[in-house]
């Protein structure tokens, strides 16, 4: 397998929100505001879990960017708190900035009316077994993998794939902190790197030679 160099990826650094306003008592509601936006933004910090559309959603917010996993898909955003709203800024092509409602409301966090639980990250494998801990970060470089080179996965694998991290929040959480690292990885040799990773650029990929059965801790 060929080579590829680790370098550090580029954060989006969004522009502060807030203005200073030449008023009486300005001072004091901007320093509140602040403030407010300060803590919120220190909660995001970690990961977080939800059941949406009938499966489980897992966020992992790291600095100013968003990660997601769930069975619509994986997702990074870069985001900023504002006012009490997240502003959006997907990576993904065709898609638009957005807003969103976000709040903490005790232990939980809801956006956009979606009620978010913390996800206590025990170790770097999240407390899994050594072969449920390997399969997944498979799993994860093998999306990544197949995403970059444009490429589709087999139904069925990924059908599997998705019963596979539904069983467990602890296994999507891992597989999305496994597609992060994935995705800091700069390849200069794209249809070299693909061909040795046994993918054809923009076909359907062959199926995975190995699936492990399904486990539950």
């Amino acid at each position: 397998m060929r080579l590829a160099l680790i370098c550090l990826s580029s954060l989006l650094v969004l522009a502060p929100f807030s203005s200073s306003m030449a008023t009486p008592g300005a001072g004091a509601q901007n320093a509140s505001r602040n403030t407010s936006q300060n803590a919120l933004q220190d909660a995001l910090k970690g990961f977080w879990t939800a059941r949406k559309d009938g499966g489980t959603v897992v966020c992992l917010f790291s600095g100013s960017i968003w990660f997601s996993s769930s069975p619509a898909g994986w997702e990074q955003i870069s985001f900023a708190v504002r006012d009490g709203l997240l502003y959006l800024r997907p990576w993904s092509p065709g898609q638009k900035d957005r807003l969103v409602a976000c709040a903490m409301e005790g232990d939980e966090l809801v956006i956009d009316g979606t009620r978010f639980r913390r996800l206590p990250k025990k170790d770097e494998s999240f407390g899994l077994a050594p072969d449920i801990a390997g399969w997944t970060r498979s799993f994860a470089q093998r999306e990544h993998a197949l995403k970059f080179c444009n490429a589709r996965q087999p139904d069925k694998e990924r059908r599997f794939v998705e019963d596979f991290l539904e069983a467990d929040p602890n296994r999507r959480a891992l597989y999305i902190l496994q597609r992060a690292t994935s995705s800091a990885i700069c390849i200069y040799d794209p249809v070299g790197w693909c061909l040795a990773e046994g993918i054809k650029p923009g076909s359907l990929a062959e199926p995975a030679r190995v699936l492990p059965r399904p486990q539950s801790r």
